[in-house]
């Protein structure tokens, strides 16, 4: 199969779970300790990486017998992709705290009675949670 474009690798539970795996490997540079570190058989993950080599048309990895390490691609790869998944950890962490209230825009409409009355008291509670 020829490589994929840009456009064309689907970005799915399996697809992501390839690159996440990826991400691993290129960090520890040795698959026993990122097979470890994701609680999978060493060759599952082996099937991994070389499931995404195939799809992207383009070696991640160079291997010997004692060591790993990225090619010139891999390391073009790792780099775009580990920006991807710390923005993807942060956009779920920003949306909980939204969710849980605790950060967002909260828009408050008023009299001119509530406003030296009951919005400071309200204020300070709401800043209270």
């Amino acid at each position: 199969m020829a490589g994929m474009s840009a456009g064309e690798f689907s970005l799915s539970k399996s697809g992501l779970e390839l690159i996440q795996s990826f991400i691993i490997v290129a960090e520890e540079l040795n698959f026993r300790r990122s097979a470890e570190r994701m609680n999978i058989d060493q060759s599952a993950l082996s099937r991994r990486i070389q499931k995404l080599e195939h799809l992207l048309d383009f070696p991640l990895f160079e291997r010997t017998t004692r060591d790993v390490s990225l090619t010139p691609a891999g390391r073009a790869f790792y780099d775009e992709n580990s920006r991807i998944f710390q923005n993807y950890s942060k956009s779920i962490e920003t949306a909980r705290l939204v969710s849980e209230g605790k950060t967002g825009k909260l828009h408050v409409a008023h009299t001119a009675f509530t406003a030296t009355i009951l919005m400071p008291q309200t204020v300070a509670l709401y800043q209270q949670k």
